[in-house]
């Protein structure tokens, strides 16, 4: 099976520091995965060009494939635009709609293999994810990312479960030959370029797409890193 993990980033780049430090540590064993990061040009977000830079220096593991695809700043602040565009081009047999403040743990991917097997299935999430306890634990976690740092794991004692009870913003799993024909909320409204980042409420039209809220799987191990402020609206902050 092949997983295809989307995720955007601007100036989170220490969230996506863990996001693909967990993939280097913990890679899959039983489905091929590959990350598609939706980021800005250097000159835009130097901090997240850095973190992925570092990333494909790297060997990765063999069942790890690592892309990076820069948009124009107007097109990367509607998320929807970049989903959109992934879902068209993708080859996976599922698409993994994530965020980059998400961390898959041991076994997290794996696990899809057998979860996503039911022939009608088109649209999937995680029935629960781990999430820091508190904001100050996650912004703490976050401030371990120091210039230089190499792979780092998050650490499972300072997380809760959170339950999920429909397909939301990072834990959308989409069929691919589903997203590859619909696309992601292709609608003109939703993939008109932005001078600023907008709520992403897009999850919303998306299951109204394809009619459906989702059904709950088992995924263990799926990490969000909680933190109390928001990097791309606060302009002296990189998280």
């Amino acid at each position: 099976m092949q997983i295809e993990v989307v995720t955007h980033c601007w100036r989170y780049s220490r969230l996506l520091h863990y996001q693909l430090s967990s993939l280097f540590l913990h890679p899959p064993s039983q489905v091929e995965v590959k990350v598609t990061v939706f980021c800005a040009s250097e000159s835009d977000d130097a901090e997240t060009r850095k973190v992925m830079n570092f990333f494909l220096r790297l060997t990765p593991p063999a069942s790890v494939v690592l892309q990076l695809w820069e948009l124009p700043m107007e097109q990367l602040l509607r998320r929807s635009i970049g989903r959109n565009l992934a879902a068209r081009a993708t080859r996976a047999d599922w698409v993994w709609l994530a965020d980059c403040d998400m961390a898959f743990g041991e076994g997290a991917l794996d696990a899809l293999q057998q979860e996503l097997t039911p022939k009608d299935m088109i649209l999937a999430f995680p029935s629960q994810v781990l999430i820091h306890q508190t904001h100050a634990i996650g912004d703490a976690a976050i401030q371990r990312v120091l210039p230089g740092a190499g792979l780092l794991d998050v650490r499972s004692a300072e997380f809760v479960p959170k339950k999920y009870y429909r397909a939301i913003g990072g834990a959308q799993i989409v069929l691919g030959e589903v997203i590859r024909k619909s696309g992601y909320c292709p609608q003109r409204r939703w993939q008109r370029p932005a001078e600023r980042w907008y709520p992403t409420k897009e999850d919303i039209i998306f299951r109204r797409q394809l009619g459906t809220p989702g059904v709950a799987i088992d995924v263990p191990n799926v990490f969000r890193l909680r933190h109390s402020q928001c990097g791309r609206r606060c302009a002296d902050l990189h998280l």
